[in-house]
């Protein structure tokens, strides 16, 4: 292993003093794979952000198909209240605005 590492890894004779991290191959490889990694974390945060208004497009096709369960079991179908729908939507952005996921807000706000 120590060999190994000295070959590649570490200025020595054995390599002419050029480690294999100091050519521009591998150097190039490294900046493309730091670069996808980060860049697609920013691609997929933005896209949550601009794709949020999907969730409300989905509420009433969801409460729909409850509600065809619901009345083939005999129970009363759902309501859609406003006000719970608002509260939700408003969640929904403060975790979005401020990148968490929980019940709690980061200023330790609960539901």
């Amino acid at each position: 292993m120590k060999k190994f590492l000295r070959k590649y890894f570490l200025f020595s004779e054995e390599n002419g003093y050029k480690p294999i991290q100091n050519s521009s191959f591998v150097m190039g490889f490294l900046a493309l794979i730091l670069f996808f990694s980060v860049g697609g974390k920013i691609i997929n945060c933005y896209l949550v952000k601009q794709f949020s208004f999907i969730a409300n497009i989905n509420t009433i096709d969801i409460v729909s198909e409850i509600n065809t369960i619901r009345k083939n079991h005999g129970l009363e179908p759902l309501v859609v209240d406003p006000r719970l729908d608002l509260a939700a939507t408003l969640k929904a952005e403060d975790m979005i605005n401020k990148n968490y996921f929980s019940h709690n807000s980061p200023e330790g706000k609960n539901p």
